[in-house]
């Protein structure tokens, strides 16, 4: 069974089943409030955009790991740990125990256990389907998915560097012009004037 740790070091497991995705369809919406399917994510090429809507796709973790959570979310624990919290935002506090175990499951999140929960989430996605042959050609879906993405990675990366000189090129021709612009302002007679501000201070430097 396809699992993640959180920022606690807590293991989790992601088991899809035919609940799960009726739950999935009733409670979790994309951004254009339409239900999401489950079953349809890889087939229909929708599963690149679930996994970079970060808030939507630990809401859906969530509802898949929610009999978990049961077990280990204490409201009456989170209400005094987020006593500060809820001073500054009220309507927080009168929120259902269950919107509360969602926000307390999602700050046991983070960048790093992110990448062990997608992992996870295709996997169990993959199990779902008892086919082996169905289960093949979605790994291969995947597989191409996360070839692109490395590919459009690779990409991003060359043009920083190719970018990067010319952006330094600038910077240092501003400040080429702006410290001109201050020499220029160092007129003839007030050189001999600095040069006796200078002396002054350097005496009281080494006088104090």
């Amino acid at each position: 069974m396809p699992n993640f740790k959180d920022l606690t070091n807590f293991e989790w497991s992601i088991d899809i089943k035919i609940k799960h995705i009726e739950a999935v369809k009733r409670l979790c919406k994309d951004q254009s409030g339409h239900p999401i399917d489950l079953l349809e994510l890889i087939e229909k090429g929708l599963l690149d955009q679930l996994l970079n809507d970060i808030n939507l796709l630990i809401e859906i973790v969530f509802v898949l790991c929610y009999d978990q959570i049961k077990e280990q979310f204490n409201v009456t624990e989170y209400d005094a740990d987020n006593a500060d919290l809820f001073e500054m935002i009220p309507e927080w506090k009168k929120e259902s125990t269950m919107k509360k175990a969602s926000r307390w499951f999602a700050s046991r999140i983070d960048g790093a256990t992110l990448t062990q929960l997608v992992e996870a989430f295709q996997e169990a996605l993959i199990d779902f389907f008892p086919s082996e042959s169905r289960k093949a050609a979605l790994r291969k879906i995947i597989a191409k998915a996360k070839e692109l993405e490395r590919i459009q990675d690779e990409e991003l990366e060359t043009q920083i560097n190719e970018m990067f000189p010319i952006v330094t090129e600038k910077i240092r021709s501003e400040a080429r012009r702006i410290a001109k612009q201050g020499l220029s302002g160092l007129t003839s007679g007030n050189l001999p004037e600095l040069s006796e501000q200078i002396q002054d201070r350097f005496q009281l430097e080494n006088w104090s």
